[in-house]
């Protein structure tokens, strides 16, 4: 239990350090590329997990991959509940999370699933390598590299 209380607070701490990031990684990245960047982290730490079998390891894994919610949840607010009209937000809001966080019980059942057949690092490993397609295919979307922040000019 002291493990677990480990790394989910290595989590958490991760996304209050990475809260102060966002706003410069706006500044510094278009929307796309603030998604494919937290994407992109989310490979790495896994990848870090799975060859770095510690719990002071995973924590740190776990740490870094949580600095990089604050910036993507900042940029779901701007592109999309901003843009919405007032008397439609709450229901757009409702819908967004609901869709976004289905992926937490549907991720915990798959990889509680994974783990009844193979080993937590091939777990692990499969994990990164699905998050790396992922990743390779927001790249190969043109439209989510050249999306601009509301406001912006394209030709600049």
């Amino acid at each position: 239990s002291g493990t677990t209380g480990l790394v989910v607070a290595a989590s958490a701490v991760g996304g209050l350090a990475g809260t102060p990031l966002a706003r410069p990684l706006m500044k510094l990245l278009r929307p796309g590329w603030v998604l494919i960047a937290a994407c992109v982290m989310f490979a790495v730490t896994n990848f870090g997990m799975t060859f770095c079998a510690s719990p002071w390891a995973d924590a740190a894994f776990l740490a870094a991959g949580g600095a990089a919610i604050p910036s993507a949840v900042v940029m779901v607010n701007v592109l999309i509940l901003q843009q919405v009209p007032d008397e439609q937000r709450g229901r757009t809001a409702a819908a967004l999370e609901m869709f976004l966080l289905v992926g937490i019980p549907a991720g915990t059942l798959a990889a509680s699933a994974a783990l009844q057949w193979f080993s937590p690092t091939a777990t692990l490993l499969g994990l990164s390598l699905v998050m790396s397609v992922a990743v390779l295919y927001a790249l190969s979307q043109r439209a989510l590299r050249a999306a601009q922040w509301p406001g912006t000019n394209p030709a600049a």
